[in-house]
């Protein structure tokens, strides 16, 4: 998962230059990090939980698709709530956006700390520290990561890992510990035994898969769609393209390209390394990669690292970004610089995101920050999904031509966002719910000291 902010290219894009947005909007240090996590939840089975994701995800990127049929500015799905929703709503699904961008930040920062500790650096806590400051200096100067510098992090990030899938193929052993399926004598008197030989070879297969029980697959799939989402960020510059349908089929494409990717590095890892290797590191992709030498662990340990820093930067702006416009329309209760500042997000807002994120970092709660960044999200996603299906006029010229269809899309997305929340487990729920609560009694806050405000200057403006 990651942020991309996109300006307005000179030339009209096209079907191609939208399979490459989507796969960069996509493509990003999470699955370094979550592989791991997955793997710890499900065991082998973590490869089914990917698999689920894609084809979970297909109504979800075919409406965020479809919407480009009606966004015709910058702005995203957010354009589209504000039209057809209650300010409120809007106020509120911006809010989740940013929650799920702070814990994205969160997480990368500690799996970056982690990929540190893992290859062997000193003092890992501090440099990241040091690193994430130095993130936030270039950010309060507005000097952002290029496009260029982009491209070339996503490529970065696809070629590595084709390099572990490549690996992970050549060093393959089926599932470690896997038993080997008995072959049978062909003698009458020796079938009774040779079944039940069968039986418990099925029975220790199914146990090596499923070690944590068929049902750990759900929880394994919550967190894999951390890394799968990301198909607002590509609704964003609609406008830009010369055909709105050739959008939404180069979202479609780019996201199996991405859940293709996805599926055969997961299995790539669970064929070649054991199960407890996998779960055990932060980056588990260095270890296989090792398996053709320390210099190829090496390229991926620090590989990866650049990556998440790069990933950081992103998310970093895209956190002061959203609290910006938070404060400037009065959403958040603030002082009168942060909310009357011009510029794109106010110097001390990033570097307040970046005494939160250090702070944060103290405490162990990588996995609470993917399950906050995926919940919020998912709100978010299901409030658009709805406001969709319940649209009356719901007849815009996207890929879906009937306004039936359409709903009926919408419908499907907006129960499988509602399921993975439900995957996620109640206790990663509640505090989310908590969460998204706090933003309405801000907002609540902000709208009223706006509006005091406001009686102030005019009841000035009338004795004056």
């Amino acid at each position: 998962m990651r942020s991309e902010s996109f300006t307005k290219e000179p030339r009209q894009l096209r079907f191609f230059d939208a399979v490459a947005l989507t796969v960069g909007s996509m493509v990003g240090a999470g699955i370094f990090a979550i592989l791991a996590l997955t793997v710890k939840t499900a065991g082998p089975a973590a490869v089914i939980s990917w698999v689920l994701v894609v084809v979970f995800s297909l109504p979800m990127a075919y409406t965020f698709s479809d919407l480009t049929g009606i966004l015709s500015q910058s702005g995203g799905p957010y354009v589209y709530l504000r039209k057809r929703t209650s300010h409120f709503v809007s106020a509120v699904v911006a809010w989740s956006f940013l929650l799920s961008a702070l814990g994205a930040s969160e997480a990368l920062l500690m799996a970056l700390k982690g990929m540190m500790a893992q290859t062997g650096i000193g003092g890992a806590s501090v440099l990241t520290a040091v690193v994430v400051f130095a993130l936030s200096v270039i950010a309060a100067r507005g000097i952002h990561v290029g496009a260029n510098v982009q491209r070339a992090l996503t490529v970065a990030t696809v070629a590595l890992l084709f390099v572990c899938v490549g690996i992970g193929i050549a060093h393959a052993r089926w599932l470690p510990g896997l038993p080997i399926w008995p072959h049978t004598s062909g003698q009458a008197s020796g079938l009774s035994s040779s079944l039940q030989r069968h039986g418990q070879a099925a029975l220790s297969t199914l146990h090596t898969v499923f070690p944590h029980g068929f049902a750990a697959v759900l929880p394994a799939a919550f967190f894999a769609f951390w890394t799968y989402s990301g198909w607002e960020a590509v609704t964003v510059p609609s406008g830009a393209y010369a055909s709105r349908d050739e959008l939404g089929r180069g979202m479609l494409v780019g996201s199996f390209l991405v859940g293709g990717l996805y599926i055969m590095v997961a299995i790539a890892a669970v064929v070649a390394l054991p199960t407890q290797v996998i779960a055990g590191r932060v980056n588990p992709l260095a270890v296989l990669a090792g398996l053709w030498g320390p210099v190829w662990s090496t390229l991926v340990s620090y590989g990866a690292m650049l990556i998440t820093i790069g990933s950081l930067m992103s998310w970093l702006i895209a956190s002061a970004t959203l609290l910006q416009a938070l404060f400037r329309d009065g959403l958040l209760p603030g002082a009168k610089q942060l909310r009357s500042y011009a510029g794109e997000y106010h110097p001390a807002i990033v570097y307040g995101v970046f005494v939160l994120l250090v702070v944060c970092s103290w405490f162990p709660i990588f996995s609470a920050a993917i399950a906050a960044s995926s919940l919020t999200a998912l709100f978010a996603y299901a409030a658009v999904f709805a406001a969709v299906f319940t649209d009356k006029n719901a007849n815009w010229p996207g890929l879906i031509r009937s306004r039936p269809r359409r709903r009926i899309t919408a419908a499907f997305a907006f129960l499988v966002a509602v399921a993975l929340i439900l995957f996620s487990g109640w206790n990663n729920i509640w505090p989310t719910l908590l969460m998204i609560a706090a933003g309405g009694v801000l907002f609540g806050r902000g709208t009223g000291f706006t509006r005091r405000s406001n009686g102030r200057r005019r009841s000035k403006e009338e004795v004056s």
